[in-house]
This record gives C-alpha cells, structure tokens and sequence, in this order.
C-alpha cells in the first residue's frame, strides 16, 4: 500500500542502525533544499557533497507527494526522472544529480514531489553501530501559466500578486481521539511553506513551531497536533508563509 503516515524531514533522520567499524555521523551536504523545475524548464539540479574521508554511496528516488485526510502520503511515479539513480561521491568530492521532468503537470497546476536520499551502508564488519542516512527534499513542478516565483516577485515589488500564484489558507483547531489538531486547508494552486507558527487568542499567545512547522500543498489539508487546552478556532494564526520576511495573522476561516 503506497500510503504512508511517516512523515519525512527534511533534516537527514537516523533510519537504520547496521553493525559497522565505527560510530559515524553523515558528513553529506545536499543542496539546493528548495528545487523547483519552472513551466519553461525541462529539468533542475541537485548537488551532493561528501564532506567525509571515504566514499559514500547513495540512492536518489522520487516519489509523488500526496497529503489526504490531513496526513502525509506518497506514490511510485514516473513525471520526475532522476539521472543517476545511484551516485558514488568521493571523499572531499561533489556529484551532480538531474531531476528531470518527464510528464509536465496540467496547465496552471503544481505538482508535489519528495526527493529522498539514502545512504547506502558498507557490508556489515567489526563491531560499532553505523547510521544509515535518509534525506528528504521537496520538489515542486509547473506547469504552463503558474509561476511560483511570480508571486514571490511581486510581493516584493509591494505589487499584488497574481491570485493563481499564492496559496488561499484557511485554519481551524479540531478535536480527534482526544487531541487537538491545528488542521490548515490551501485551496491555492501554489504550496504553503508555514514557519514561525503561534496562535494568538485574545492577550494569550501559544507557541506551536519555531522555524519550520511543515508544509500544506496545493488543494489540500494538513494537520498537526498542537498543546492546547482549548479547542476554540477564536483568535489568528500568526505565520510566515513561503518567502514571507515577517509573520502575518490569519483569521480562522480566512483565506
């Protein structure tokens, strides 16, 4: 079954202890974090370096980014290709992946991908514990008529913004098998990066995410379990969202 409730960050997480000769943290660098393939491109780039002193080898797939019933879900796909699958780096070395678009989303559509790299481990020798590595990295694809630079342009213009090219948020708190759920919709066609998350009710300020809390894509929910009393939508959603230099309130039920 394609569906998964693993959700995957993008700081590398420890997925597989294996016996090995040494305790070794990853000394991997992959960047850009934040690719992109444009409606007027055919493919993008992704770089891994290898800050260790051996080899690494590692895996490089795509899977179709899904999230359904405010959970996180993913698919075997075949629109994004990426060249080489398996890639051997060099200590001090650096290797170029291509990610390449192979079926181009719909006219004015995003479409959402993770792109997961993994360490591949050494046979097993000797005695010691050795972490296998898994990086996650988000790709979004356009297609013709969306840009998402577009209105990350314009708002830095003060201009307004094409409304295609922003995502439309809506939140509300909800009750489910005893918790509270900061459950946020985006019925944009553009993705919601959410970062620096409080909700704000009355003189009461809770903190729910410094830095990064997640994502919610285009057309979709996505829910998060916050330590809340109350399970009252009163009040705003304070947030960054995408390219955002200052946190903006968001009214529950606004978009």
């Amino acid at each position: 079954m394609w569906y998964q409730k693993t959700v995957f960050r993008l700081m590398a997480s420890w997925l597989l202890l294996v016996i090995s000769g040494n305790v070794q943290a990853s000394k991997v660098l992959i960047w850009p974090i934040d690719p992109i393939i444009a409606n007027d491109q055919s493919a993008t780039t992704l770089w891994i370096e290898n800050h260790g002193t051996e080899p690494v080898l590692m895996q490089v797939r795509a899977l179709g980014w899904l999230q359904e019933g405010g959970n996180e879900g993913y698919r075997q796909q075949q629109e994004v290709i990426v060249s080489p699958p398996i890639v051997q780096v060099e200590a001090g070395k650096k290797q170029l992946v291509r990610l390449i678009k192979n079926t181009p989303p719909a006219a004015r559509r995003e479409a959402a991908y993770r792109i997961l790299v993994d360490e591949i481990p050494k046979p097993a020798s000797g005695s010691g514990i050795h972490f296998q590595m898994r990086y996650s990295i988000p790709l979004f694809v356009y297609g013709d008529g969306l840009s998402y630079n577009a209105g990350t342009q314009a708002k830095e213009k003060n201009q307004k913004a094409d409304a295609l090219s922003q995502p439309h948020l809506s939140w509300q708190l909800v009750k489910a098998q005893g918790k509270t759920l900061l459950q946020v919709t985006n019925q944009g066609n553009i993705h919601a990066r959410l970062s620096d998350v409080r909700l704000q009710q009355g003189h009461k300020v809770v903190n729910i995410a410094d830095g990064l809390l997640g994502y919610v894509l285009a057309n979709s929910t996505r829910s998060w379990p916050v330590e809340i009393a109350s399970s009252s939508s009163a009040g705003s959603l304070v947030m960054r969202v995408n390219s955002d230099k200052e946190a903006k309130p968001y009214l529950s039920g606004s978009q």
